[in-house]
Parts: C-alpha cells; structure tokens; sequence
C-alpha cells in the first residue's frame, strides 16, 4: 500500500465524517491490515481470501480493536481518482473500498458514543454513505444508472452463510428505500 493509497483512504474518512459532522478518535489507515498481515489473518478467516472488504473487531475488555481489510488493487487502481470523476461503473467497482471506510467510520463514532452495534446496520449505512458519496453533485441519469449498478446488479458472493447473504439483502432493501426519497 503507497502513501497515496493511505492519502485517498484518508480523504474518504474525511469526506463521510464531513457528511454527518462527526469526528472519530482514530484514524482508518492507521487500522488497515497489510497486505504483508494478510497470511496471519487468513489462518483464523479464511473467507478474507475472497473478500474485497472486511472489519475485523475484536473486544478486550474496555478496548475494541479494528483491523480493515481492503482490496489493494483496488486501492492501486483508483487511489488517484476523485470519487466526482467516477462513472457509475468504476464507482460500483471501487464501493467495497469506500464500504470498508463506512464500517469504520460508524463504528468508531458509534463506539465513542458508548453505543452498540449491529452487522445490519452497519451495512445500511454503508449502503447509504456509497450513494450518497458517489452521487454528490451529479445528475438524475447517472443517480439512476449508480443505483442500478450498487443495488440492484449488487453481485453477492457465493461464500456468504444464508445469514450474511440475508442481512446483505435486507441492508439492500433499506438503502433503496432510502436513497429513493433522496431523488425526490
């Protein structure tokens, strides 16, 4: 991961915090798995093979950790790109990254807060936030063709447990209902 891989992640922190005007304590690159971590993790998660995303948490006592897989190609493919420069393609393509920078965002928010969380709202959210960030600005045409590609071309994968795919599915549900009245 470059420096500029790190700079881009950092601004999509910035622009999600700047959205909702929160402040989290830490800072998402400083909690970026390497990919040089990578083979430590996958002996506990095997499924991090085949994922572009994930957040790892783990609990100990008063403390949380945050460990945030990302995919890093597509980190290296996009890292110099301006999220208002994005077509609805390339946005669908690099939404697990963004994704990830959500989770991130609304856990530790929510964890300063002293509040819990759970999986399926923090997929809502990040549903939301991908709209929401890649369609700042831009007009009813493309809005529609971002939707189509984040929601309903949304490509599961196939290693998913009936739950998780669930969960994604009903965060889906949410999201569209959502961002629908946001284009009203």
């Amino acid at each position: 991961i470059t420096h500029q891989d790190y700079e881009w992640i950092k601004s999509l922190q910035n622009k999600i915090e700047n959205l909702y005007q929160v402040n989290c304590d830490a800072n998402v690159d400083e909690h970026l798995i390497e990919p040089n971590q990578i083979q430590y993790y996958l002996k506990q998660h095997p499924w991090l093979a085949y994922s572009d995303e994930a957040m790892l948490l783990e609990q100990e006592e008063n403390e949380i950790h945050i460990g945030l897989h990302l995919n890093t190609n597509l980190l290296k493919k996009y890292s110099q790109t301006s999220l208002d420069k994005l077509n609805p393609t390339q946005a669908s393509e690099v939404a697990p990254v963004l994704e990830g920078v959500s989770h991130f965002v609304y856990c530790c928010w929510k964890f300063q807060q002293g509040l819990s969380i759970t999986q399926l709202e923090m997929e809502v959210q990040a549903e939301i936030d991908k709209y929401i960030l890649f369609s700042l600005d831009k007009d009813l045409s493309y809005r529609k063709e971002l939707a189509l590609r984040l929601f309903h071309q949304a490509k599961l994968s196939p290693y998913l447990s009936v739950e998780q795919k669930n969960r994604y599915e009903t965060a889906i549900h949410f999201a569209i209902r959502f961002c629908h009245t946001l284009d009203k």
